[in-house]
């Protein structure tokens, strides 16, 4: 049987929550151990999401070999969470096109709207744009004929998202408003604080020389968010809301201030034990005390990052790390070092990429045609890697001649 290729407990490497430990303790048949390992999937999806992929795709295979349809759904649809939260995409929708067909063969139009929903977001990822405004308006009829508050909510929620990434930034706004009024006033206190975590970014964006002030509408509503998360006593939302605020102080010169919310951040997270948010965290440390002039002690953030993204198989974080310690090193002039950290950020890029298709073709072959997704990826990046391709044939070029140069004055003392 599937099941027994996963052990009683796959996730005993992992520091889980008490809540969650204690719902694996009760669980007594199959049924409710998929319902819980759905669960813990879930919340490991925003923070070790390479990791539990495997465990998410065996649970799959175990609720399918029991016929649970609705343990089926959940694991699909935590399976299309963490491809899209790993940036592949296309196994992300393959995922999610299994799921709309469970949905509907369970007549459950809330989980059907939570999957379109989630379509959107991988089209706007691929800036798709106009595609995923038409899904998440879709989801969101769907949910005002449910007449769910918090899936409405959540809807509009993406329409701001997708609005806000697109760049109108006044009809995101309009959204995030919509979402906020529909929350005040109602026990969804912890929806409520991640939509003011989402105006604060929004205003954050809109920072620039000319529009200091809205570095102050962005402190503003992540501060809202920042006391509603404390009251709930919610964790992973103040440590998201203090790196914002990291960020925020950093683009505004308030350095002293983003090294004391980046680091509040990191004291949470190493006592929580999330290890891809430390890592993370270490990432924005090391840029910005580059950007302090203090290349040095931000090389050995960056480095720490790396160590941690390689032990837990962060592959993009490992891939960000390379190009910001190239970019790091090409400013100081160790030319030598870019070009090595240039390298190995064009290796693990080109592993990424092809280890996304292998993927893809193994699990759902025959059942999404996916090149129109992937060549809508790979435009998206190209521009990003012709400038970093560009610039390390010129730092290759520029030690080649001084190797020459040097080659030839010494012919010439000779």
């Amino acid at each position: 049987m599937l099941s027994i290729a996963l052990p009683s407990n796959p996730f005993s490497a992992l520091t889980l929550p008490d809540s969650l430990k204690a719902k694996l303790n009760r669980a007594e048949d199959e049924k409710q151990k998929i319902d819980i390992f759905n669960d813990v999937c879930y919340y490991f999806s925003d923070k070790t999401p390479q990791q539990i992929i495997p465990i998410a795709q065996k649970i799959v295979f175990w609720a399918d070999s029991v016929d649970y349809k609705k343990g089926l759904f959940d694991a699909t649809l935590n399976l299309g969470i963490l491809f899209f939260n790993t940036s592949q995409y296309t196994q992300a929708l393959a995922c999610y096109k299994e799921c709309l067909e469970l949905a509907e063969d369970m007549d459950d139009t809330g989980r059907k709207a939570a999957t379109i929903s989630n379509m959107g977001l991988v089209f706007t990822s691929l800036s798709q744009y106009q595609k995923a405004i038409d899904y998440q308006h879709k989801a969101l009829k769907i949910r005002e004929r449910r007449k769910d508050t918090l899936a409405i909510a959540l809807s509009l929620n993406n329409l701001g998202m997708t609005y806000h990434t697109k760049g109108d930034w006044n009809v995101a706004l309009h959204y995030y408003r919509q979402a906020i009024h529909l929350l005040e006033g109602t026990p969804y206190k912890n929806t409520l604080a991640n939509t003011y975590n989402n105006l604060g970014q929004l205003f954050f964006t809109c920072y620039n020389d000319t529009a200091t002030w809205a570095a102050d509408s962005a402190e503003y509503y992540y501060m809202k968010a920042y006391t509603r998360f404390s009251v709930d006593d919610n964790r992973l939302g103040v440590i998201r809301t203090l790196i914002n605020l990291g960020n925020t102080y950093s683009i505004t010169g308030s350095r002293e201030r983003a090294v004391d919310a980046y680091r509040a951040a990191l004291n949470l997270q190493r006592q929580s034990g999330d290890s891809s948010g430390i890592a993370l965290t270490l990432f924005n440390m090391g840029i910005l005390f580059d950007e302090m002039g203090d290349s040095k002690r931000g090389k050995e953030y960056l480095l720490e990052s790396l160590r941690i993204a390689k032990n837990y198989n962060l592959a993009e974080l490992s891939r960000d790390i390379y190009q910001q310690l190239f970019h790091m090193n090409e400013k100081n002039q160790n030319l030598s070092e870019a070009v090595l950290y240039a390298s190995k950020f064009f290796a693990i890029n080109d592993s990424l990429n092809e280890m996304s298709k292998k993927l893809l073709i193994e699990q759902f072959k025959g059942k999404y045609n996916f090149q129109e997704v992937e060549n809508a990826l790979l435009s998206s990046q190209l521009i990003r890697w012709k400038q970093i391709g560009w610039a390390t044939t010129g730092l290759i070029i520029v030690i080649l001649s001084g190797f020459i140069i040097y080659k030839l004055r010494s012919r010439k003392s000779a």
